[in-house]
């Protein structure tokens, strides 16, 4: 899976995903969730932490 899709579907069933733009997001909706999108996501890194597990749960399934 490319890294650009594996984050779009990690920021999509995160539950701490915060959007860095909220009126970007309110305006396209679901299309501008990403890793890279979220305030948690600083340095290519979550902050909270989850990044890695999500990843590979995903990659489970």
């Amino acid at each position: 899976m490319i890294e650009s899709e594996m984050k779009n579907i990690i920021a999509e069933n995160c539950e701490a995903y915060e959007p860095k733009y909220k009126i970007a997001t309110m305006s396209v909706g679901r299309l501008s969730e990403s890793c890279g999108n979220c305030g948690n996501f600083k340095g290519e890194k979550c902050s909270k932490g989850l990044f890695d597990g999500a990843k590979d749960i995903i990659r489970i399934n």
